[in-house]
């Protein structure tokens, strides 16, 4: 892991200080190459380093999530659709995850919803662009992607300054000038898009009745729960009565016994 990769799989809030003592370090050895890299490196948001971090340290896991999302381009027929959209649920989720036990490793807090959400919307980006894929693989993600469809989503920062090999950077303004795609590129992502929305949809409706079965159960828990109730409620206005009766017995023996232990004393 070179000194870029482990500034990034750092928590935001060590970043600055970890990468101007780099800085340092590299102009004392008269690197003034490496040191003007490293400055040129910027602190991401809490959302873009749980997606670093998981690049950085769980590569394979971000590979499994790139294969699902593969596998909804490829599947033929809903069935098999349906199977990858729930495949690539479970590798976000599973993703995810490892964000956050990544995070707990590493001393930071617990991710937020917020920052869980734009973790999700990053890697979506990712799925449906190579550059936004790219970005995400090398850990350099600055802040949260979104895809817009069509090869377009969020800025993507420029964290394109890396210490390893020249030809492994590229700045955003050398992409921007990179050749337009042609039809038939543009023809691909827009299959990629629509194949990543079906997919979106199929897991909204497994959601949807996931949701209703859910609701449907938590129904039958609540009729069985007032039945049990009205039993309990039952066998409570007997069980009063009973005591109604005992008590009544009771008060009836105490009399009767002060009766006859006043009979006993006069005798």
């Amino acid at each position: 892991m070179d000194v870029a990769d482990e500034l990034y799989a750092l928590p935001p809030g060590e970043f600055t200080a970890a990468r101007d003592a780099q800085i340092a370090t590299a102009k004392n050895a008269g690197d003034k190459a490496l040191a003007a890299q490293l400055a040129a490196l910027k602190r991401p948001t809490v959302g873009a380093w749980l997606v670093n971090v998981v690049a950085l340290r769980r590569p394979e896991d971000l590979r499994r999530l790139f294969e699902a999302a593969e596998a909804i381009r490829t599947a033929r027929g809903p069935s098999e659709l349906r199977e990858q959209g729930q495949r690539r649920r479970r590798e976000i989720d599973h993703v995810l995850g490892v964000a956050r036990q990544l995070a707990s490793e590493a001393g930071a807090p617990e991710p937020t919803r917020a920052q869980l959400a734009e973790v999700e919307s990053t890697l979506t980006a990712a799925m449906a662009d190579q550059d936004a894929a790219d970005l995400v693989g090398r850990g350099r993600v600055l802040k949260a992607l979104s895809y817009g469809g069509f090869g377009g989503f969020g800025d993507l920062g420029g964290a394109f300054v890396t210490t390893g090999s020249a030809g492994a950077s590229a700045t955003g303004r050398e992409r921007s000038k990179a050749p337009a795609a042609e039809p038939e590129d543009q023809e691909a992502e827009r299959a990629a898009a629509r194949a990543s929305a079906e997919a979106m949809v199929v897991e909204a409706e497994q959601e949807l009745r996931d949701a209703i079965e859910l609701e449907a159960e938590a129904r039958r828990v609540t009729d069985r729960l007032t039945a049990e109730i009205d039993t309990l409620r039952q066998q409570l206005d007997e069980a009063d009565r009973a005591v109604r009766v005992a008590r009544h017995a009771r008060l009836s023996a105490e009399r009767d016994l002060a009766m006859v232990r006043r009979k006993r004393d006069r005798l």
